[in-house]
């Protein structure tokens, strides 16, 4: 007597082929944007925007994000309706299922893995910036508050990054993968609500994300709400390997832990050797005491909108303080050794050739020139203790709030 295959409806075959075909498509921006189709849509909705420019924003959340998605959700439903359409007699899609929950499984622990990665070492919020210390409180964007919070405490971004590796690793195995799953669903919808409120533009992608974490554990409801709201006892998860060969299952997990091995070597190499950059000659916060134009010296009025009130270098990056407490962004490379310091400012994108003379352990003399006109200064280098965001520090006990 044979039996009869699991006849799956047709509303279910067409959902789920809607689902793969749409993880395809958003899994592979390029393929969209290569094919014309963003730059068509796109045109119908901003015909004055330029959706075939790949020039990187740092944005996740731009027009042609947007647009990517939603040419990517209308793809996936005219595909698979056709798709339904000329293969209705199929009774399932059990293997291609198979083959969708191992891609979302392994493309969602690779991206936990890379963020969680780069909040461990740490890469994605580096340490507390030396401009933050002076730039006015009221003056941070969302998105700048939120990157000096996580940046202020390496224990707590260690924390967090640690939670996304515990996902992704668990994600990569078959017998965590519903641990895993709820795991990264926990980290995703909190990574989401930062974003979210927080105005960082990542939206759409820690939305997807977080929807990935969602679907991988749908498919064990049954037995979850059996286990935690009905306390029944469940039965053993259906966790068919990927290949019906045993012999491509072994080499399968051969190449999976070479692959987990050297991933995680290269993301420690890589995070160790970012964390130890050196300090740039003159690194730190320095006021400017005394400021000459021309030979002719300017007092520290704020209303003068060239006059310097400091200058911030840190490890990576250099910025101007200007009279009226604003922070502007320069090129600024000092050679320790012959004094040279090659300077530039945005409306001067031409390098010029400086001078940084120490006139005592926490004073520089530091002259050059500015297209037409000559500069000379003082500089005295601030003690970064005196920052109450620098010096508090971790205290056990506390006698009282201390909320300033």
């Amino acid at each position: 007597m044979t039996s009869t295959p699991d006849r799956w409806s047709s509303w279910k075959r067409c959902s789920f082929r809607f689902l793969l075909l749409y993880f395809v498509l958003f899994a592979t921006p390029g393929f969209l944007q290569a094919t014309g189709i963003v730059a068509w849509m796109g045109g119908m909705v901003r015909p004055d925007h330029d959706f075939q420019s790949t020039v990187s924003t740092g944005s996740g959340d731009g027009i042609a994000s947007y647009v990517r998605v939603l040419a990517a959700l209308s793809l996936s439903v005219v595909l698979s309706l056709l798709w339904c359409a000329l293969d209705r007699r199929r009774p399932n899609d059990r293997a291609l299922s198979r083959w969708l929950a191992w891609g979302v499984r392994y493309y969602l622990a690779v991206m936990m893995l890379v963020y969680g990665f780069s909040k461990v070492l740490p890469v994605q919020f580096g340490t507390l910036g030396l401009s933050r210390l002076v730039q006015p409180y009221g003056d941070s964007s969302p998105m700048g508050l939120l990157w000096t919070f996580m940046a202020y405490s390496r224990e707590y971004t260690f924390c967090a990054g640690l939670a996304e590796v515990l996902a992704g690793l668990m994600l990569l195995f078959l017998r965590t993968t519903t641990l895993g799953a709820l795991l990264a669903m926990a980290v995703m919808s909190q990574v989401f609500l930062l974003n979210l409120c927080y105005d960082v533009p990542v939206k759409l992608f820690s939305l997807h994300l977080l929807l990935m974490g969602i679907g991988l554990a749908a498919g064990d409801l049954r037995r979850l709400a059996d286990f935690f709201l009905r306390g029944r006892t469940t039965c053993a998860a259906d966790r068919a390997p990927l290949f019906s060969s045993p012999r491509a299952n072994r080499v399968f997990v051969a190449l999976k832990a070479v692959a987990i091995v050297i991933g995680l070597a290269g993301a420690t190499w890589f995070g160790v050797q970012l964390d130890n950059i050196e300090r740039p000659h003159l690194y730190g916060i320095h006021d400017v005491e005394t400021f000459e134009w021309n030979g002719e010296p300017r007092p520290p009025l704020l209303t003068d909108p060239i006059r310097w009130r400091s200058l911030v270098v840190d490890r990576l990056g250099c910025r101007v303080g200007r009279m009226d407490g604003s922070l502007e962004r320069c090129t600024f490379e000092a050679n320790a050794d012959t004094g040279a310091v090659a300077f530039a400012l945005p409306e001067k994108s031409a390098r010029t050739a400086w001078t940084a003379r120490r006139l005592s352990p926490l004073r520089v003399e530091l002259a050059g020139a500015l297209g037409d006109d000559t500069v000379r200064m003082i500089l005295k280098e601030r003690d970064l203790d005196e920052f109450l965001l620098v010096s508090r520090g971790f205290h056990w006990i506390s006698p009282r709030p201390f909320n300033r």
